[in-house]
């Protein structure tokens, strides 16, 4: 057989293969057996994700919310769902701000991804309208509610400037910060080496005596007192007044 003669069949051969994988394929759409849209749409993905993160009540309640979802990795191939998607907030979402979402497809084929949010809305956030030193105590004209559009949750800051005042600055705080609950704490009610009364009630009877306190202490802390009467160490509950009761003495 000449080289001509051979090459000719090949190409023959290979022709007649290719015929019939393209009808193998005609039919097989033509009866549904091959989805030409077999893969979930990223931008149908992303709307449905969108759609049910605006009705979180964590975002629902927010004031002007707009949400994202971050990008999507163009090369992610999800099989179409049979079912609606399972779309909820995971339990860490809210820490530090943050929210992510698990979208479960729950029928065949099963996957699962975990999908973060940008969130941004307005916040009435209370600010300081000075500076303030390490243990100063804020008072109501240190502060101003502002109305500040901000990425995340709200809930580090303070919205409410009866929930500042009265406490003492955990640290030096600039004219113009926006107040969190981790910056304040409730001040010193009592310091260590300050003499106090002890007072301890039982049995329809108060008993009131001269102690010394060993520790320092904010209302409703526990701290050791020394009684000087007896000199005995006990542990008490320190009150907005700067006394510290016990239960039995």
């Amino acid at each position: 057989m000449t080289r001509q003669k051979f090459d000719t069949q090949i190409a023959k051969k290979s022709l007649r293969v290719y015929t019939c994988l393209l009808t193998l394929i005609t039919t097989s759409l033509a009866h549904g057996s091959i989805n030409p849209n077999s893969f979930h749409s990223l931008a149908q993905l992303r709307a449905e994700i969108e759609q049910a993160a605006n009705q979180l009540p964590e975002i629902r309640h927010l004031n002007n919310p707009t949400v994202s979802v971050n990008a999507l990795d163009p090369r992610l191939r999800l099989k179409a769902c049979s079912k609606p998607l399972e779309i909820e907030k995971t339990k860490a979402s809210s820490s530090a701000g943050k929210v992510t979402l698990s979208v479960r497809c729950p029928d065949s084929p099963q996957w699962k991804i975990y999908v973060p949010l940008t969130i941004e809305s307005e916040f009435s956030i209370v600010t300081l309208t000075t500076s303030l030193g390490r243990g100063d105590i804020v008072s109501a004209g240190d502060l101003q509610v502002a109305q500040i559009r901000k990425r995340g949750l709200p809930d580090s800051f303070l919205t409410k400037v009866e929930d500042a005042i009265g406490f003492s600055a955990k640290r030096a705080l600039a004219t113009g910060t926006e107040l969190k609950h981790n910056m304040l704490a409730m001040p010193l009610a009592i310091k260590r080496g300050e003499q106090t009364l002890i007072t301890a009630s039982g049995s329809g009877l108060k008993v009131q005596m001269n102690g010394k306190a060993l520790q320092d202490g904010s209302a409703g802390d526990l701290i050791r007192v020394r009684n000087l009467s007896s000199d005995r160490v006990i542990q008490g509950e320190v009150q907005m007044d700067g006394t510290v009761s016990i239960n039995q003495w």
